[in-house]
C-alpha cells in the first residue's frame, strides 16, 4: 500500500522528466563556462526534483477536470482519487518554496534567481490564465525550458555566443514537442475550449496527415528552423574545428559530423512518423521518441567545447533518468513503455 502511494506521488510529479529539467540547466551552465563541478550536478538534480514536482503537481491539479474525461488517463492519481486535489496543490506549493529556498541558498546570484522564478511563473500563468489563449499557449511551456536553461547558465557563469544558440535550439525543439502534445490532446482540448494549433486547424483523430496538410507544414517549418539554428555555430565559427581526420581537412567541428550520422536520421524518422493516421497512443510514442532523440542533439552541440566525456555523461544522465523515473511511476502517460508496443 505504501509503495502504491509512493508511485502515485511519482506519477503526480511526472518524475520521468526530472533529469531533463536538471539537464537543461546543466547544458546552460556548460555553455557559460565549459566546466561545471561534480557537486553542481548534485545540486541541480536536487533542485530540479523539487521544482519539477512543483510544476507537474500544479499542472495535474489544474488539468484534473480534463483528465477525468480521457479514458487513457484513468490511472492518474487525481483521477483515481489516490491523491486528493488539495494534497496535490499543497505539495506543489511546498515543492515550489523548497526549490526556491535551495536555489537562493546554493546559487545566491540575482540573475539565476530571477530566471528560476520566471521558469516557474510562466507555467503557473499558462495553467491559470493563458491555456485558452491562441498562439500564446504554444510558447509558454517552451519558455519554461528556456528560462530554466538561462537559470543554469547564470548559476555558474555568464552567457556566451554558444549559449544563445543553445537557447534557440531548446526553444524550437520544445515548441515542436508542445505541438505533438497538443495533437494527442486535441479531442479533450476541443471540449474545454483550449485553442491550440491542432484545434484551430480542426485536426481530429483518424484524419490522415499528408504533405499538404497545414499541420504537417507547421511541423516541418519548426524542424527546418531547428536545423538552421543548429548550423549557426559552423556559419559563425562559434566552435573550434575538430582535429579528427578527414573532418579537419574541411574545418568542420565534431558536433556537425555526429549530427550528420545520428541527428539527421533520427530527425528524418520522426518526420516520417508524422504522416498518416494517428491514435492518442501513437502521438505519445512520437513525442517520447522525439524528446529522447532531440535531447541527444542539445549536448552534442557543445561537444567541441566541453569534450566527449562530458557529453556522454549528460546524455546518459538525461536518458537513464527518464528510465529510472518511469520505473518509479505507475500509470503516468509519458513513462517509458506506456505506448511503446
Amino acid at each position: 500500500m505504501a509503495l502504491e502511494k509512493f508511485r502515485a506521488y511519482m506519477d503526480l510529479g511526472r518524475v520521468q522528466g526530472v533529469s531533463l529539467t536538471a539537464g537543461v540547466a546543466l547544458i546552460g551552465a556548460y555553455t557559460s563556462t565549459g566546466s561545471v563541478e561534480p557537486i553542481d550536478w548534485i545540486y541541480f538534480t536536487v533542485i530540479a526534483f523539487f521544482a519539477h514536482m512543483a510544476g507537474a503537481s500544479f499542472h495535474e491539479y489544474c488539468d484534473m477536470k480534463l483528465d477525468v474525461t480521457v479514458d487513457t488517463l484513468k490511472d492518474k492519481p487525481l483521477v483515481t482519487g489516490t491523491i486528493s486535489p488539495k494534497t496535490a496543490l499543497s505539495l506543489s506549493m511546498a515543492m515550489l518554496v523548497l526549490s526556491t529556498v535551495l536555489t537562493i541558498y546554493l546559487y545566491p546570484i540575482l540573475m539565476a534567481t530571477i530566471f528560476f522564478l520566471l521558469s516557474g511563473g510562466v507555467i503557473a500563468i499558462y495553467n491559470l490564465k493563458l491555456k485558452r489563449t491562441p498562439g500564446i499557449c504554444e510558447v509558454m511551456v517552451p519558455l519554461n525550458g528556456v528560462f530554466y536553461t538561462i537559470y543554469g547558465l547564470y548559476a555558474i557563469g555568464q552567457p556566451t555566443s554558444i549559449s544563445y544558440v543553445m537557447i534557440a535550439v531548446i526553444f524550437i525543439a520544445t515548441v515542436f514537442d508542445q505541438w505533438i502534445n497538443e495533437m494527442k490532446d486535441v479531442d479533450t482540448d476541443s471540449r474545454f475550449g483550449i485553442k491550440s494549433v491542432p484545434y484551430l486547424l480542426k485536426y481530429r483523430f483518424g484524419q490522415k496527415l499528408t504533405l499538404t496538410n497545414p499541420l504537417i507544414i507547421y511541423a516541418l517549418t519548426l524542424k527546418f528552423a531547428f536545423l538552421i539554428v543548429y548550423f549557426l555555430p559552423i556559419l559563425f565559427d562559434l566552435v573550434p574545428p575538430t582535429d579528427i581526420y578527414p573532418l579537419s581537412l574541411f574545418g568542420l567541428p565534431l558536433y556537425f559530423f555526429i549530427f550528420l550520422v545520428v541527428g539527421l536520421p533520427t530527425q528524418a524518422y520522426v518526420i516520417y512518423l508524422l504522416f498518416g493516421k494517428h491514435t492518442r497512443g501513437r502521438w505519445v510514442k512520437i513525442l517520447v521518441l522525439d524528446v529522447e532523440s532531440t535531447v541527444i542533439l542539445g549536448p552534442i552541440l557543445i561537444i567541441d567545447i566541453v569534450g566527449w566525456a562530458i557529453i556522454l555523461y549528460l546524455i546518459l544522465y538525461i536518458v537513464l533518468g527518464y528510465f529510472v523515473g518511469s520505473f518509479l511511476q505507475h500509470g503516468a502517460e509519458l513513462k517509458f513503455g506506456k505506448y511503446m508496443e
